[in-house]
Protein backbone atom coordinates (compact mmCIF):
# COMPACT_ATOMS: atom_id res chain seq x y z
CA UNK A 1 0.00 0.00 0.00
CA UNK A 2 1.27 3.45 -0.94
CA UNK A 3 0.33 6.80 0.56
CA UNK A 4 -0.78 9.40 -1.99
CA UNK A 5 -1.45 13.07 -1.29
CA UNK A 6 -3.38 15.05 -3.90
CA UNK A 7 -3.15 18.84 -3.75
CA UNK A 8 -5.33 21.52 -5.31
CA UNK A 9 -2.92 24.52 -5.25
CA UNK A 10 -3.88 27.87 -3.67
CA UNK A 11 -5.53 30.41 -5.93
CA UNK A 12 -8.75 31.87 -4.54
CA UNK A 13 -7.20 31.78 -1.06
CA UNK A 14 -4.41 34.10 -2.23
CA UNK A 15 -6.94 36.34 -3.96
CA UNK A 16 -8.99 36.62 -0.79
CA UNK A 17 -12.10 35.22 -2.52
CA UNK A 18 -14.39 32.55 -1.14
CA UNK A 19 -14.01 29.22 -2.96
CA UNK A 20 -17.02 26.94 -3.35
CA UNK A 21 -17.37 23.20 -3.77
CA UNK A 22 -14.39 20.78 -3.68
CA UNK A 23 -11.91 19.32 -6.22
CA UNK A 24 -14.17 16.61 -7.60
CA UNK A 25 -11.61 15.16 -10.01
CA UNK A 26 -8.95 14.74 -7.31
CA UNK A 27 -11.40 13.13 -4.89
CA UNK A 28 -12.62 10.83 -7.66
CA UNK A 29 -9.08 9.80 -8.51
CA UNK A 30 -8.29 9.29 -4.85
CA UNK A 31 -11.34 7.06 -4.49
CA UNK A 32 -10.17 4.92 -7.40
CA UNK A 33 -6.75 4.50 -5.76
CA UNK A 34 -8.34 3.68 -2.39
CA UNK A 35 -10.52 1.05 -4.05
CA UNK A 36 -7.33 -0.47 -5.43
CA UNK A 37 -5.56 -0.78 -2.10
CA UNK A 38 -3.79 2.55 -1.52
CA UNK A 39 -4.21 5.27 1.10
CA UNK A 40 -5.16 8.75 -0.10
CA UNK A 41 -5.70 12.22 1.29
CA UNK A 42 -6.86 15.27 -0.69
CA UNK A 43 -5.68 18.71 0.38
CA UNK A 44 -7.73 21.55 -1.09
CA UNK A 45 -5.66 24.66 -0.55
CA UNK A 46 -8.49 27.08 -1.33
CA UNK A 47 -10.94 25.82 1.24
CA UNK A 48 -11.26 28.15 4.20
CA UNK A 49 -13.81 27.97 6.96
CA UNK A 50 -14.17 31.74 6.97
CA UNK A 51 -15.70 33.46 3.96
CA UNK A 52 -13.54 35.59 1.73
CA UNK A 53 -14.98 38.10 -0.73
CA UNK A 54 -18.03 36.87 -2.61
CA UNK A 55 -17.86 39.51 -5.31
CA UNK A 56 -16.24 37.56 -8.13
CA UNK A 57 -16.40 40.63 -10.35
CA UNK A 58 -13.44 41.91 -8.32
CA UNK A 59 -11.31 38.87 -9.10
CA UNK A 60 -9.13 40.47 -11.76
CA UNK A 61 -8.30 43.43 -9.51
CA UNK A 62 -6.92 40.99 -6.94
CA UNK A 63 -4.47 39.15 -9.19
CA UNK A 64 -1.55 41.23 -7.96
CA UNK A 65 -2.22 39.94 -4.44
CA UNK A 66 -2.01 36.39 -5.80
CA UNK A 67 1.32 37.00 -7.55
CA UNK A 68 2.80 38.70 -4.50
CA UNK A 69 1.83 35.73 -2.30
CA UNK A 70 3.78 33.43 -4.61
CA UNK A 71 7.06 35.31 -4.25
CA UNK A 72 7.86 33.76 -0.88
CA UNK A 73 6.75 30.85 1.29
CA UNK A 74 5.94 33.12 4.24
CA UNK A 75 2.15 32.95 4.03
CA UNK A 76 0.70 30.81 6.90
CA UNK A 77 -0.81 28.52 4.28
CA UNK A 78 2.57 26.96 3.51
CA UNK A 79 3.06 25.97 7.14
CA UNK A 80 -0.31 24.21 7.15
CA UNK A 81 0.62 22.32 3.98
CA UNK A 82 3.97 21.37 5.53
CA UNK A 83 2.22 19.94 8.59
CA UNK A 84 -0.05 17.81 6.42
CA UNK A 85 2.85 16.47 4.39
CA UNK A 86 5.02 15.63 7.40
CA UNK A 87 2.07 13.99 9.15
CA UNK A 88 1.07 11.86 6.15
CA UNK A 89 4.56 11.13 4.77
CA UNK A 90 3.33 10.46 1.22
CA UNK A 91 5.12 8.27 -1.28
CA UNK A 92 3.47 10.24 -4.10
CA UNK A 93 2.19 13.81 -4.34
CA UNK A 94 -0.21 14.67 -7.17
CA UNK A 95 -0.72 18.34 -8.03
CA UNK A 96 -3.51 19.71 -10.21
CA UNK A 97 -2.30 22.17 -12.87
CA UNK A 98 -4.72 24.56 -14.57
CA UNK A 99 -3.59 27.43 -16.78
CA UNK A 100 -5.09 30.07 -14.49
CA UNK A 101 -3.07 28.92 -11.48
CA UNK A 102 -0.06 27.29 -13.11
CA UNK A 103 2.29 29.58 -11.18
CA UNK A 104 0.80 28.39 -7.89
CA UNK A 105 1.06 24.76 -9.00
CA UNK A 106 4.75 25.22 -9.77
CA UNK A 107 5.39 26.89 -6.41
CA UNK A 108 3.51 24.09 -4.66
CA UNK A 109 5.61 21.45 -6.40
CA UNK A 110 8.83 23.26 -5.48
CA UNK A 111 7.72 23.58 -1.87
CA UNK A 112 6.81 19.89 -1.65
CA UNK A 113 10.09 18.83 -3.23
CA UNK A 114 12.03 20.92 -0.73
CA UNK A 115 10.37 19.64 2.43
CA UNK A 116 9.69 16.04 1.31
CA UNK A 117 12.21 15.15 -1.41
CA UNK A 118 11.54 11.40 -1.22
CA UNK A 119 8.05 11.74 -2.72
CA UNK A 120 7.48 11.35 -6.44
CA UNK A 121 5.65 14.48 -7.60
CA UNK A 122 3.05 14.04 -10.35
CA UNK A 123 1.51 16.86 -12.40
CA UNK A 124 -1.93 16.44 -13.94
CA UNK A 125 -4.75 18.61 -15.21
CA UNK A 126 -5.72 20.59 -18.33
CA UNK A 127 -2.51 22.60 -18.67
CA UNK A 128 -0.39 19.45 -18.58
CA UNK A 129 -2.45 18.03 -21.43
CA UNK A 130 -2.57 21.19 -23.54
CA UNK A 131 0.96 22.53 -22.98
CA UNK A 132 3.09 19.66 -21.66
CA UNK A 133 6.34 21.44 -22.61
CA UNK A 134 5.73 23.94 -19.79
CA UNK A 135 5.68 21.18 -17.19
CA UNK A 136 8.69 19.42 -18.70
CA UNK A 137 10.76 22.51 -17.82
CA UNK A 138 9.94 22.28 -14.10
CA UNK A 139 12.39 19.99 -12.30
CA UNK A 140 10.17 19.71 -9.24
CA UNK A 141 7.71 17.62 -11.26
CA UNK A 142 8.89 14.04 -11.75
CA UNK A 143 6.04 12.81 -13.96
CA UNK A 144 3.38 14.51 -16.08
CA UNK A 145 0.02 12.85 -16.74
CA UNK A 146 -1.72 13.71 -20.00
CA UNK A 147 -5.53 13.58 -20.37
CA UNK A 148 -7.54 11.17 -18.22
CA UNK A 149 -5.56 10.18 -15.16
CA UNK A 150 -7.21 7.49 -13.04
CA UNK A 151 -5.73 4.39 -14.64
CA UNK A 152 -2.46 6.15 -15.40
CA UNK A 153 -1.88 7.30 -11.82
CA UNK A 154 -2.82 3.87 -10.48
CA UNK A 155 -0.16 2.25 -12.65
CA UNK A 156 2.41 4.81 -11.46
CA UNK A 157 1.54 4.20 -7.80
CA UNK A 158 1.52 0.44 -8.36
CA UNK A 159 5.14 0.71 -9.49
CA UNK A 160 4.74 -0.24 -13.14
CA UNK A 161 7.82 0.58 -15.25
CA UNK A 162 7.43 4.13 -16.50
CA UNK A 163 8.19 3.20 -20.10
CA UNK A 164 5.16 0.89 -20.08
CA UNK A 165 2.63 3.45 -18.81
CA UNK A 166 0.51 5.20 -21.42
CA UNK A 167 -0.26 8.90 -21.07
CA UNK A 168 2.82 10.14 -19.22
CA UNK A 169 6.11 11.97 -19.74
CA UNK A 170 9.08 11.65 -17.41
CA UNK A 171 12.80 12.29 -17.13
CA UNK A 172 15.30 9.54 -17.81
CA UNK A 173 19.06 9.88 -18.15
CA UNK A 174 18.87 13.64 -18.53
CA UNK A 175 16.18 13.68 -21.22
CA UNK A 176 12.38 13.79 -21.18
CA UNK A 177 10.50 10.86 -22.67
CA UNK A 178 6.81 10.95 -23.58
CA UNK A 179 4.72 7.82 -24.06
CA UNK A 180 1.70 7.54 -26.32
CA UNK A 181 -1.61 8.83 -25.00
CA UNK A 182 -3.95 6.48 -23.18
CA UNK A 183 -7.39 5.87 -24.77
CA UNK A 184 -10.36 7.26 -22.86
CA UNK A 185 -12.20 4.90 -20.52
CA UNK A 186 -15.66 4.12 -21.86
CA UNK A 187 -17.37 3.08 -18.61
CA UNK A 188 -16.99 5.89 -16.05
CA UNK A 189 -18.83 3.81 -13.46
CA UNK A 190 -15.61 1.80 -13.10
CA UNK A 191 -14.08 4.69 -11.15
CA UNK A 192 -16.58 4.45 -8.30
CA UNK A 193 -18.41 7.15 -6.36
CA UNK A 194 -16.09 9.94 -5.13
CA UNK A 195 -15.57 9.60 -1.39
CA UNK A 196 -15.74 13.11 0.11
CA UNK A 197 -14.20 11.87 3.36
CA UNK A 198 -10.81 11.77 1.59
CA UNK A 199 -10.83 15.58 1.86
CA UNK A 200 -8.67 16.85 4.68
CA UNK A 201 -11.04 18.61 7.13
CA UNK A 202 -14.06 17.54 5.09
CA UNK A 203 -16.24 18.22 8.12
CA UNK A 204 -15.58 21.95 7.65
CA UNK A 205 -17.24 22.01 4.22
CA UNK A 206 -20.82 23.15 3.90
CA UNK A 207 -23.21 20.37 2.94
CA UNK A 208 -24.15 22.19 -0.26
CA UNK A 209 -20.51 22.39 -1.36
CA UNK A 210 -20.21 18.64 -0.96
CA UNK A 211 -23.20 18.30 -3.29
CA UNK A 212 -21.07 18.90 -6.38
CA UNK A 213 -21.51 16.10 -8.95
CA UNK A 214 -20.02 15.33 -12.37
CA UNK A 215 -22.28 12.93 -14.23
CA UNK A 216 -20.38 13.00 -17.53
CA UNK A 217 -17.16 14.05 -19.23
CA UNK A 218 -16.91 16.00 -22.44
CA UNK A 219 -19.03 18.29 -24.60
CA UNK A 220 -20.30 17.72 -28.16
CA UNK A 221 -20.09 21.40 -29.08
CA UNK A 222 -17.10 23.25 -30.51
CA UNK A 223 -17.27 26.75 -29.03
CA UNK A 224 -14.14 28.55 -30.16
CA UNK A 225 -13.27 29.92 -26.69
CA UNK A 226 -13.57 26.64 -24.77
CA UNK A 227 -10.81 24.14 -24.01
CA UNK A 228 -13.09 21.11 -23.64
CA UNK A 229 -11.53 19.96 -26.91
CA UNK A 230 -9.27 17.82 -24.72
CA UNK A 231 -12.25 15.42 -24.60
CA UNK A 232 -12.37 15.29 -28.43
CA UNK A 233 -16.00 16.52 -28.57
CA UNK A 234 -17.17 13.21 -27.19
CA UNK A 235 -19.50 12.83 -24.21
CA UNK A 236 -19.17 9.85 -21.89
CA UNK A 237 -21.73 9.51 -19.14
CA UNK A 238 -21.99 7.71 -15.85
CA UNK A 239 -25.09 5.58 -15.45
CA UNK A 240 -28.25 7.09 -13.99
CA UNK A 241 -28.22 4.42 -11.29
CA UNK A 242 -24.72 5.44 -10.17
CA UNK A 243 -25.60 9.16 -10.04
CA UNK A 244 -28.73 8.46 -8.01
CA UNK A 245 -26.68 6.28 -5.68
CA UNK A 246 -24.17 9.08 -5.20
CA UNK A 247 -26.93 11.57 -4.37
CA UNK A 248 -28.38 9.20 -1.78
CA UNK A 249 -24.99 8.57 -0.16
CA UNK A 250 -24.07 12.26 0.04
CA UNK A 251 -27.48 13.19 1.44
CA UNK A 252 -27.25 10.46 4.08
CA UNK A 253 -23.65 11.14 5.13
CA UNK A 254 -23.53 14.94 4.94
CA UNK A 255 -27.13 16.08 5.07
CA UNK A 256 -26.89 17.54 1.57
CA UNK A 257 -30.25 18.46 0.05
CA UNK A 258 -28.99 20.78 -2.72
CA UNK A 259 -26.83 19.37 -5.53
CA UNK A 260 -24.94 21.04 -8.36
CA UNK A 261 -24.45 18.95 -11.50
CA UNK A 262 -21.37 20.54 -13.02
CA UNK A 263 -21.30 18.78 -16.41
CA UNK A 264 -20.43 21.04 -19.32
CA UNK A 265 -23.90 20.36 -20.74
CA UNK A 266 -26.07 18.13 -18.56
CA UNK A 267 -28.99 18.19 -21.02
CA UNK A 268 -27.13 16.95 -24.10
CA UNK A 269 -28.89 13.55 -23.97
CA UNK A 270 -32.64 14.10 -23.61
CA UNK A 271 -33.52 10.50 -22.75
CA UNK A 272 -30.86 10.42 -20.05
CA UNK A 273 -32.34 13.58 -18.48
CA UNK A 274 -35.82 12.05 -18.49
CA UNK A 275 -34.51 8.81 -16.95
CA UNK A 276 -32.69 10.76 -14.26
CA UNK A 277 -35.76 12.82 -13.39
CA UNK A 278 -38.01 9.75 -13.37
CA UNK A 279 -35.69 7.94 -10.98
CA UNK A 280 -35.41 10.94 -8.65
CA UNK A 281 -39.19 11.09 -8.37
CA UNK A 282 -39.70 7.33 -8.09
CA UNK A 283 -37.24 7.03 -5.22
CA UNK A 284 -38.66 10.14 -3.49
CA UNK A 285 -35.17 11.31 -2.55
CA UNK A 286 -36.32 14.84 -1.78
CA UNK A 287 -33.45 16.97 -3.05
CA UNK A 288 -33.09 20.13 -5.12
CA UNK A 289 -30.53 20.61 -7.86
CA UNK A 290 -29.13 22.84 -10.57
CA UNK A 291 -27.19 22.22 -13.78
CA UNK A 292 -25.44 23.78 -16.77
CA UNK A 293 -27.05 23.61 -20.18
CA UNK A 294 -26.92 24.76 -23.78
CA UNK A 295 -30.21 26.34 -24.90
CA UNK A 296 -30.06 24.38 -28.16
CA UNK A 297 -30.51 21.15 -26.19
CA UNK A 298 -33.58 22.36 -24.28
CA UNK A 299 -37.30 22.32 -24.90
CA UNK A 300 -40.18 23.32 -22.65
CA UNK A 301 -41.33 19.77 -21.93
CA UNK A 302 -37.86 18.86 -20.71
CA UNK A 303 -37.74 21.92 -18.46
CA UNK A 304 -41.12 21.04 -16.96
CA UNK A 305 -39.95 17.49 -16.28
CA UNK A 306 -36.71 18.73 -14.71
CA UNK A 307 -38.59 21.18 -12.49
CA UNK A 308 -40.95 18.43 -11.31
CA UNK A 309 -37.88 16.41 -10.28
CA UNK A 310 -36.44 19.19 -8.11
CA UNK A 311 -34.37 21.24 -10.58
CA UNK A 312 -34.70 24.81 -9.33
CA UNK A 313 -31.88 26.54 -11.21
CA UNK A 314 -30.23 26.33 -14.62
CA UNK A 315 -27.28 28.15 -16.19
CA UNK A 316 -26.87 28.73 -19.92
CA UNK A 317 -24.17 30.33 -22.02
CA UNK A 318 -25.32 33.19 -24.27
CA UNK A 319 -21.95 34.98 -24.37
CA UNK A 320 -22.72 37.78 -26.86
CA UNK A 321 -25.50 39.95 -28.19
CA UNK A 322 -23.87 40.18 -31.61
CA UNK A 323 -24.78 37.67 -34.32
CA UNK A 324 -21.40 38.34 -35.93
CA UNK A 325 -19.56 37.39 -32.73
CA UNK A 326 -21.69 34.29 -32.37
CA UNK A 327 -20.44 33.18 -35.75
CA UNK A 328 -16.84 33.84 -34.70
CA UNK A 329 -17.17 31.78 -31.52
CA UNK A 330 -19.14 29.02 -33.28
CA UNK A 331 -21.90 29.16 -30.70
CA UNK A 332 -24.66 28.10 -33.12
CA UNK A 333 -26.83 30.92 -31.80
CA UNK A 334 -28.20 34.24 -32.96
CA UNK A 335 -30.42 36.80 -31.30
CA UNK A 336 -33.57 35.45 -32.94
CA UNK A 337 -32.92 31.94 -31.62
CA UNK A 338 -31.99 33.28 -28.20
CA UNK A 339 -35.14 35.37 -27.77
CA UNK A 340 -37.24 32.41 -28.91
CA UNK A 341 -35.51 29.99 -26.55
CA UNK A 342 -35.88 32.33 -23.57
CA UNK A 343 -39.68 32.06 -23.83
CA UNK A 344 -39.34 28.40 -22.79
CA UNK A 345 -38.54 29.49 -19.25
CA UNK A 346 -41.71 31.56 -18.74
CA UNK A 347 -43.68 30.23 -15.80
CA UNK A 348 -41.41 27.20 -15.26
CA UNK A 349 -40.19 28.40 -11.87
CA UNK A 350 -36.45 27.86 -12.46
CA UNK A 351 -33.84 30.41 -11.53
CA UNK A 352 -32.12 31.33 -14.81
CA UNK A 353 -28.48 32.45 -14.99
CA UNK A 354 -27.09 33.60 -18.34
CA UNK A 355 -23.35 33.77 -19.04
CA UNK A 356 -22.00 36.70 -21.06
CA UNK A 357 -18.50 37.84 -21.92
CA UNK A 358 -16.64 40.67 -23.63
CA UNK A 359 -13.22 40.97 -25.25
CA UNK A 360 -13.69 38.23 -27.85
CA UNK A 361 -11.23 38.63 -30.75
CA UNK A 362 -12.80 40.70 -33.52
CA UNK A 363 -15.24 42.38 -31.14
CA UNK A 364 -16.04 46.10 -31.43
CA UNK A 365 -17.56 48.62 -29.06
CA UNK A 366 -20.87 48.17 -30.85
CA UNK A 367 -20.73 44.39 -30.30
CA UNK A 368 -20.07 44.86 -26.60
CA UNK A 369 -22.99 47.23 -26.16
CA UNK A 370 -25.22 44.81 -28.09
CA UNK A 371 -24.34 42.20 -25.46
CA UNK A 372 -25.51 44.51 -22.68
CA UNK A 373 -28.70 45.32 -24.58
CA UNK A 374 -29.46 41.64 -25.14
CA UNK A 375 -28.87 40.84 -21.48
CA UNK A 376 -31.40 43.47 -20.47
CA UNK A 377 -33.86 42.25 -23.10
CA UNK A 378 -33.66 38.66 -21.86
CA UNK A 379 -33.93 39.73 -18.23
CA UNK A 380 -32.47 36.56 -16.69
CA UNK A 381 -32.63 36.21 -12.94
CA UNK A 382 -28.85 36.62 -12.73
CA UNK A 383 -26.15 37.74 -15.17
CA UNK A 384 -22.73 36.08 -14.96
CA UNK A 385 -20.25 38.32 -16.76
CA UNK A 386 -16.59 37.79 -17.58
CA UNK A 387 -13.81 39.16 -19.75
CA UNK A 388 -12.47 36.78 -22.37
CA UNK A 389 -9.27 34.97 -21.45
CA UNK A 390 -7.13 33.02 -23.90
CA UNK A 391 -6.86 29.30 -23.28
CA UNK A 392 -4.44 27.07 -25.20
CA UNK A 393 -6.03 24.43 -27.36
CA UNK A 394 -8.98 26.61 -28.41
CA UNK A 395 -9.85 27.91 -31.86
CA UNK A 396 -9.69 31.52 -30.62
CA UNK A 397 -6.18 30.84 -29.33
CA UNK A 398 -5.15 29.81 -32.83
CA UNK A 399 -6.90 32.81 -34.39
CA UNK A 400 -5.30 35.14 -31.85
CA UNK A 401 -1.85 33.90 -32.78
CA UNK A 402 -2.67 34.39 -36.47
CA UNK A 403 -3.84 37.98 -36.00
CA UNK A 404 -0.91 38.74 -33.68
CA UNK A 405 -3.00 39.53 -30.59
CA UNK A 406 -1.88 36.30 -28.90
CA UNK A 407 1.39 34.43 -28.44
CA UNK A 408 1.75 30.69 -28.88
CA UNK A 409 3.72 30.13 -25.67
CA UNK A 410 4.84 31.87 -22.49
CA UNK A 411 8.13 31.70 -20.65
CA UNK A 412 7.82 30.10 -17.23
CA UNK A 413 8.86 33.28 -15.41
CA UNK A 414 6.05 35.18 -17.14
CA UNK A 415 3.43 33.12 -15.34
CA UNK A 416 4.74 34.71 -12.13
CA UNK A 417 4.84 38.24 -13.56
CA UNK A 418 1.71 38.56 -15.70
CA UNK A 419 -1.79 38.66 -14.25
CA UNK A 420 -3.57 35.39 -15.16
CA UNK A 421 -6.32 37.13 -17.16
CA UNK A 422 -3.58 38.49 -19.46
CA UNK A 423 -1.86 35.15 -20.10
CA UNK A 424 -1.03 34.61 -23.78
CA UNK A 425 -1.98 38.10 -24.89
CA UNK A 426 0.62 39.69 -27.15
CA UNK A 427 0.07 43.06 -25.49
CA UNK A 428 -1.23 43.02 -21.94
CA UNK A 429 -2.55 46.55 -22.39
CA UNK A 430 -4.49 45.81 -25.56
CA UNK A 431 -6.92 42.92 -25.70
CA UNK A 432 -8.66 43.83 -28.97
CA UNK A 433 -6.86 44.57 -32.21
CA UNK A 434 -9.04 47.56 -33.11
CA UNK A 435 -9.41 49.14 -29.68
CA UNK A 436 -7.06 51.10 -27.43
CA UNK A 437 -6.36 49.97 -23.88
CA UNK A 438 -8.09 53.02 -22.42
CA UNK A 439 -11.27 52.42 -24.40
CA UNK A 440 -11.32 48.72 -23.52
CA UNK A 441 -10.69 49.50 -19.86
CA UNK A 442 -13.55 52.02 -19.85
CA UNK A 443 -15.94 49.55 -21.49
CA UNK A 444 -14.96 46.78 -19.08
CA UNK A 445 -15.65 48.98 -16.05
CA UNK A 446 -18.89 50.21 -17.60
CA UNK A 447 -20.12 46.68 -18.30
CA UNK A 448 -19.22 45.43 -14.84
CA UNK A 449 -20.95 48.40 -13.24
CA UNK A 450 -24.13 47.75 -15.23
CA UNK A 451 -24.10 44.01 -14.49
CA UNK A 452 -23.38 44.57 -10.81
CA UNK A 453 -26.26 47.04 -10.60
CA UNK A 454 -28.55 44.53 -12.32
CA UNK A 455 -27.62 41.66 -10.00
CA UNK A 456 -28.04 43.81 -6.89
CA UNK A 457 -31.45 45.08 -7.89
CA UNK A 458 -34.39 44.23 -5.61
CA UNK A 459 -35.84 42.07 -8.40
CA UNK A 460 -32.72 39.91 -8.74
CA UNK A 461 -32.29 39.52 -4.99
CA UNK A 462 -35.96 38.60 -4.56
CA UNK A 463 -35.80 36.01 -7.36
CA UNK A 464 -32.72 34.41 -5.80
CA UNK A 465 -34.44 34.14 -2.43
CA UNK A 466 -37.59 32.81 -4.07
CA UNK A 467 -35.90 29.84 -5.75
CA UNK A 468 -34.00 29.03 -2.56
CA UNK A 469 -37.15 29.13 -0.40
CA UNK A 470 -37.97 25.38 -0.69
CA UNK A 471 -34.39 24.67 0.36
CA UNK A 472 -34.69 26.96 3.39
CA UNK A 473 -37.87 25.18 4.48
CA UNK A 474 -36.17 21.80 4.25
CA UNK A 475 -32.91 22.98 5.81
CA UNK A 476 -33.03 26.28 7.77
CA UNK A 477 -29.23 26.16 8.16
CA UNK A 478 -28.97 27.08 4.47
CA UNK A 479 -30.89 30.28 5.11
CA UNK A 480 -28.45 31.46 7.77
CA UNK A 481 -25.50 30.45 5.62
CA UNK A 482 -26.90 32.40 2.66
CA UNK A 483 -27.62 35.37 4.92
CA UNK A 484 -23.96 35.51 5.98
CA UNK A 485 -22.88 35.33 2.35
CA UNK A 486 -25.35 38.02 1.34
CA UNK A 487 -24.05 40.41 4.00
CA UNK A 488 -20.50 39.70 2.81
CA UNK A 489 -21.52 40.23 -0.82
CA UNK A 490 -23.16 43.61 -0.29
Amino acid sequence: MKRVLFIQPPFFRFLGIHARYFPYALVGMGTYLENNGHHVRVFESDHCKEYGSLNFADQESLYENYLQKLKTFTDPFWESLKREILDFAPHFIGISVWTTFIASAIRTAQFCKEIWPDATIIAGGPHVTLLPDDIKKIRAFDIGVIAEGEQTVLEIVNGNPLHSIQGIFYSENGSVKQNRQRPFVEDLDDFGIPDRSLLINYENYESEDLGLIMSSRGCPFSCAYCATTIWKNKVRSRSTERIIEEIKIVKRKYGTVYFTIKDDVFTVNKQRVYDFCKKLKQDKIGVYWECNSNVNTLDRDMLIEMRSAGCVAIKVGIESGSDRIHRIINKKLNNKIIMSKMKMFDGIGMHLTCYFMMGIPGETKDDILKTLNLAHSIRPDYISFSVYEIFPGTELFRLGVEENTAIDHMEIQDYFRVHPHNYFFQNHKRHLAGMSYDEFDFLEKYMKHKVNKYNRSPRSIFLRMKYRLPLYKKSPAHFFSDLKKFVKWI
